[in-house]
Protein backbone atom coordinates (compact mmCIF):
# COMPACT_ATOMS: atom_id res chain seq x y z
CA UNK A 1 0.00 0.00 0.00
CA UNK A 2 2.73 2.09 0.50
CA UNK A 3 4.52 1.90 -2.34
CA UNK A 4 1.23 2.21 -4.33
CA UNK A 5 0.57 5.45 -2.56
CA UNK A 6 4.28 6.69 -3.32
CA UNK A 7 3.99 5.75 -7.09
CA UNK A 8 0.90 7.70 -7.26
CA UNK A 9 2.34 10.90 -5.65
CA UNK A 10 5.37 10.91 -7.35
CA UNK A 11 4.36 9.47 -10.67
CA UNK A 12 3.04 13.09 -11.82
CA UNK A 13 4.79 16.02 -11.49
CA UNK A 14 1.91 18.55 -10.27
CA UNK A 15 1.65 16.05 -7.05
CA UNK A 16 5.30 16.27 -6.60
CA UNK A 17 5.38 19.81 -7.54
CA UNK A 18 2.59 20.43 -3.99
CA UNK A 19 4.31 17.51 -2.02
CA UNK A 20 8.05 19.19 -2.32
CA UNK A 21 6.90 22.58 -1.82
CA UNK A 22 4.93 21.45 0.94
CA UNK A 23 7.86 19.96 2.84
CA UNK A 24 10.67 23.18 1.64
CA UNK A 25 8.69 25.83 -0.16
CA UNK A 26 11.91 28.04 0.01
CA UNK A 27 13.31 25.14 -2.53
CA UNK A 28 11.35 27.26 -5.68
CA UNK A 29 10.18 30.82 -4.12
CA UNK A 30 8.67 31.34 -7.39
CA UNK A 31 7.50 28.54 -8.80
CA UNK A 32 5.77 25.46 -6.62
CA UNK A 33 6.70 27.61 -3.24
CA UNK A 34 5.13 30.51 -4.32
CA UNK A 35 1.45 30.21 -2.89
CA UNK A 36 2.60 28.83 0.46
CA UNK A 37 5.35 31.77 1.37
CA UNK A 38 2.75 34.31 0.22
CA UNK A 39 0.31 33.12 2.13
CA UNK A 40 2.48 33.11 5.45
CA UNK A 41 3.91 36.65 5.22
CA UNK A 42 0.00 37.75 4.88
CA UNK A 43 -0.66 35.60 7.95
CA UNK A 44 2.87 37.04 9.87
CA UNK A 45 2.18 40.58 8.59
CA UNK A 46 -1.24 41.07 10.61
CA UNK A 47 0.59 40.21 13.93
CA UNK A 48 -1.96 40.42 16.44
CA UNK A 49 -4.63 42.74 15.63
CA UNK A 50 -3.86 42.85 11.69
CA UNK A 51 -3.26 45.98 9.35
CA UNK A 52 -6.64 47.13 9.58
CA UNK A 53 -10.09 45.90 7.38
CA UNK A 54 -9.38 46.71 3.63
CA UNK A 55 -6.26 47.56 4.30
CA UNK A 56 -4.32 44.09 3.30
CA UNK A 57 -1.38 44.29 0.64
CA UNK A 58 -0.54 40.74 -0.01
CA UNK A 59 -3.87 40.46 -1.76
CA UNK A 60 -3.32 43.18 -4.38
CA UNK A 61 -1.41 40.81 -7.18
CA UNK A 62 1.08 38.82 -4.46
CA UNK A 63 -1.42 36.15 -2.43
CA UNK A 64 -2.68 33.96 -5.50
CA UNK A 65 -6.50 33.36 -5.27
CA UNK A 66 -6.89 35.79 -2.27
CA UNK A 67 -10.95 36.04 -2.88
CA UNK A 68 -11.53 32.20 -2.52
CA UNK A 69 -8.73 29.80 -1.50
CA UNK A 70 -6.06 31.88 0.45
CA UNK A 71 -8.70 34.00 1.96
CA UNK A 72 -7.96 33.05 5.83
CA UNK A 73 -4.72 34.45 4.87
CA UNK A 74 -6.24 38.02 3.66
CA UNK A 75 -8.36 37.70 7.09
CA UNK A 76 -5.07 37.02 9.19
CA UNK A 77 -3.42 40.10 7.55
CA UNK A 78 -6.13 42.91 7.69
CA UNK A 79 -7.75 41.87 10.94
CA UNK A 80 -4.81 39.70 12.75
CA UNK A 81 -4.61 36.79 15.05
CA UNK A 82 -7.80 37.95 16.36
CA UNK A 83 -10.15 37.73 13.49
CA UNK A 84 -8.00 34.53 12.93
CA UNK A 85 -8.84 32.90 16.17
CA UNK A 86 -12.53 34.08 15.77
CA UNK A 87 -12.67 32.55 12.50
CA UNK A 88 -11.47 29.06 13.90
CA UNK A 89 -14.15 29.76 16.96
CA UNK A 90 -16.98 29.98 14.57
CA UNK A 91 -16.53 26.52 12.70
CA UNK A 92 -15.47 25.07 16.53
CA UNK A 93 -19.17 26.48 17.61
CA UNK A 94 -20.79 25.47 14.40
CA UNK A 95 -19.14 21.50 15.08
CA UNK A 96 -20.10 21.50 18.98
CA UNK A 97 -23.73 22.85 17.41
CA UNK A 98 -24.02 20.50 14.86
CA UNK A 99 -23.00 17.65 16.87
CA UNK A 100 -25.18 18.30 19.44
CA UNK A 101 -28.33 18.50 17.43
CA UNK A 102 -27.23 15.23 15.78
CA UNK A 103 -26.93 13.83 19.56
CA UNK A 104 -30.31 14.25 20.31
CA UNK A 105 -32.07 13.49 16.91
CA UNK A 106 -35.14 11.47 16.83
CA UNK A 107 -33.75 8.72 14.95
CA UNK A 108 -30.56 7.21 13.29
CA UNK A 109 -31.46 8.84 10.17
CA UNK A 110 -31.18 11.62 11.50
CA UNK A 111 -28.18 11.79 13.85
CA UNK A 112 -26.09 10.20 10.66
CA UNK A 113 -27.29 13.15 8.49
CA UNK A 114 -26.50 15.88 11.21
CA UNK A 115 -22.74 14.45 11.90
CA UNK A 116 -22.15 13.74 8.33
CA UNK A 117 -22.71 17.37 7.45
CA UNK A 118 -21.46 18.79 10.26
CA UNK A 119 -18.10 17.30 9.46
CA UNK A 120 -18.16 17.34 6.22
CA UNK A 121 -18.28 21.48 6.39
CA UNK A 122 -15.72 21.84 9.67
CA UNK A 123 -13.19 19.16 7.73
CA UNK A 124 -13.44 20.97 5.03
CA UNK A 125 -12.84 24.56 6.88
CA UNK A 126 -9.83 23.06 8.75
CA UNK A 127 -8.36 21.65 5.37
CA UNK A 128 -8.56 25.39 4.27
CA UNK A 129 -7.10 26.60 7.61
CA UNK A 130 -4.05 23.89 7.19
CA UNK A 131 -3.23 24.80 3.90
CA UNK A 132 -3.30 28.15 4.21
CA UNK A 133 -1.04 28.17 7.29
CA UNK A 134 1.42 25.64 5.35
CA UNK A 135 0.24 22.52 7.47
CA UNK A 136 -1.10 20.52 4.43
CA UNK A 137 -0.13 20.51 0.72
CA UNK A 138 -2.51 23.00 -1.08
CA UNK A 139 -5.92 21.11 -2.37
CA UNK A 140 -7.74 23.81 -3.80
CA UNK A 141 -11.02 23.55 -1.13
CA UNK A 142 -12.71 27.07 -0.46
CA UNK A 143 -13.05 27.89 3.09
CA UNK A 144 -16.82 27.18 3.78
CA UNK A 145 -19.55 30.48 3.98
CA UNK A 146 -16.51 33.05 3.36
CA UNK A 147 -15.00 32.08 0.27
CA UNK A 148 -16.20 33.36 -3.05
CA UNK A 149 -17.79 30.91 -4.73
CA UNK A 150 -21.91 30.56 -5.59
CA UNK A 151 -22.33 26.84 -6.10
CA UNK A 152 -19.99 26.13 -2.85
CA UNK A 153 -22.56 28.61 -0.57
CA UNK A 154 -25.14 26.78 -2.24
CA UNK A 155 -24.71 23.81 -1.11
CA UNK A 156 -23.03 24.59 2.19
CA UNK A 157 -26.57 26.60 2.96
CA UNK A 158 -28.36 23.65 2.08
CA UNK A 159 -26.32 21.66 4.28
CA UNK A 160 -27.01 23.85 7.42
CA UNK A 161 -30.76 23.77 6.52
CA UNK A 162 -30.54 20.26 6.63
CA UNK A 163 -28.56 20.52 10.06
CA UNK A 164 -31.05 22.92 11.32
CA UNK A 165 -34.27 20.89 10.13
CA UNK A 166 -32.75 17.58 12.78
CA UNK A 167 -31.73 19.76 15.75
CA UNK A 168 -35.82 21.53 15.46
CA UNK A 169 -37.02 17.88 15.33
CA UNK A 170 -34.74 17.14 18.15
CA UNK A 171 -35.78 19.88 20.15
CA UNK A 172 -39.49 18.81 19.79
CA UNK A 173 -38.56 15.76 20.33
CA UNK A 174 -37.01 16.97 23.97
CA UNK A 175 -38.97 19.03 25.03
CA UNK A 176 -42.26 17.44 24.95
CA UNK A 177 -41.47 14.34 26.84
CA UNK A 178 -42.08 13.78 30.30
CA UNK A 179 -40.30 10.41 32.35
CA UNK A 180 -42.29 9.68 35.40
CA UNK A 181 -41.01 6.53 37.36
CA UNK A 182 -43.93 5.56 39.07
CA UNK A 183 -45.35 1.61 39.42
CA UNK A 184 -45.90 -0.83 42.19
CA UNK A 185 -48.86 -0.45 44.74
CA UNK A 186 -51.94 2.61 44.11
CA UNK A 187 -50.02 4.81 46.64
CA UNK A 188 -47.62 5.26 44.18
CA UNK A 189 -49.11 4.93 40.70
CA UNK A 190 -51.80 7.17 41.57
CA UNK A 191 -49.58 10.20 42.68
CA UNK A 192 -47.79 9.63 39.32
CA UNK A 193 -50.73 9.48 37.34
CA UNK A 194 -51.92 12.96 38.63
CA UNK A 195 -49.09 15.07 38.05
CA UNK A 196 -49.53 13.57 34.47
CA UNK A 197 -52.82 14.74 34.55
CA UNK A 198 -51.93 17.92 35.89
CA UNK A 199 -48.93 18.05 33.17
CA UNK A 200 -51.30 17.99 30.07
CA UNK A 201 -54.07 20.05 31.50
CA UNK A 202 -51.24 22.75 31.73
CA UNK A 203 -49.75 21.62 28.50
CA UNK A 204 -51.89 19.54 25.92
CA UNK A 205 -49.41 18.81 23.72
CA UNK A 206 -47.04 17.34 26.55
CA UNK A 207 -46.14 13.44 26.47
CA UNK A 208 -45.62 11.48 29.12
CA UNK A 209 -44.26 8.45 29.58
CA UNK A 210 -44.44 5.71 32.52
CA UNK A 211 -40.91 4.11 33.57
Amino acid sequence: ATLFLYQAVMGAGYRRDRIEAFLNPSSDPRGSGYQVIQSLIAVGTGGVGGVGLMEGRQKLFYLPYPYSDFIYAVIGEELGLLGAGAVVLAFVFFMWRGMRAAWRAPDAFGTYLAAGLTLAIVLQAFINLSVVLGLLPAKGIPLPFISAGGSSLVLTLVAVGLVLNVSQHADWAMAGTILIAAGGTGGHLFPGIAVADELRARDPGTRVVFV
